[in-house]
């Protein structure tokens, strides 16, 4: 511990000692216990209005624990929210978690499904489809999640029309149809894909070093030409790396450069993927 460190808490017992004597003290609840309980409620479909609703703990309370500052709640705020308890998805208002609908539209593509056809296919903006998930957005229309279960249905075993969406998914981790069982898609545990992401890691075909990087150049749109004479050297090695061959370490940086990734992504060990 730091000087300052000391210094604080010897104030903060100081403070505690005489609060226990005046009889005002009040025990206090680890903030991220607290806000890991958040967390899950939200992620079942529950906003922060809800919660203050159920628990009677000011929206305003909430957030100022949700903003990460808080080292400890005081447990006569903490315990109301730990109390509530949710063994299946919330519904409000005709809404539902978006958890169910981002993880079928993540493992579509993975299939090569682009969002913008699969927006259309929806019958909504590409730019709606692309906020699920993202902004704090944690519920749908109960429509929306109906809609996106039946699409998914329709195309989880045809493979789709562009590698970009294949690549997208790869770089973060999307398990696609085939690495899901049916009843975890609907599973209300946030932390499912971890599972998932373990199993096929395990059990799923890995690409190898090769068809990540054909994959990468058609994203990127760069043809093997342009990579020999960028790297000055010839069609043959560049078509010998989309076999397998993994180049020698000196072209490593330019190539990944050249294609918009990270060297770090495009040479890691497939199977740790």
């Amino acid at each position: 511990m730091t000087q300052s460190d000391h210094a604080e808490w010897a104030t903060y017992k100081h403070q505690r000692l005489q609060a226990i004597k005046e009889g005002s003290w009040e025990p206090t609840v680890p903030a991220a216990q607290v806000r890991d309980h958040i967390e899950y409620l939200m992620a079942l479909g529950m906003s922060m209005r809800a919660i203050a609703d159920k628990t009677g703990v000011s929206k305003d309370r909430i957030s100022v624990i949700m903003g990460n500052q808080q080292k400890a709640v005081r447990k006569r705020i903490a315990e109301p929210l730990l109390a509530l308890q949710l063994s299946e998805p919330y519904t409000e208002e005709g809404r539902i978690t978006n958890l169910f609908a981002l993880r079928r539209i993540q493992a579509l593509q993975a299939m090569g499904w682009p969002m913008h056809t699969l927006a259309h296919k929806l019958g909504t903006h590409p730019e709606y489809l692309r906020g699920i998930g993202r902004d704090g957005k944690r519920t749908i229309p109960v429509e929306l999640n109906e809609t996106v279960k039946a699409l998914y249905a329709e195309l989880k075993d045809l493979e789709g029309p562009r590698n970009e969406p294949k690549l997208k998914a790869r770089a973060n981790e999307w398990p696609p149809p085939q690495a899901w069982r049916e009843d975890e898609l609907d599973d209300p545990e946030p932390t499912v894909i971890e599972r998932v992401r373990g199993r096929w890691r395990q059990e799923g075909p890995q690409p190898h070093f090769g068809e990540i990087l054909f994959d990468a150049r058609e994203s990127a749109g760069v043809t093997r030409q342009q990579i020999a004479d960028e790297l000055d050297v010839t069609l043959e090695s560049v078509r010998r790396w989309e076999a397998g061959t993994l180049p020698w370490k000196k072209y490593r940086a330019k190539l990944a450069r050249m294609l918009d990734v990270s060297e770090e992504w495009l040479f890691k060990d497939p199977a740790t993927r």
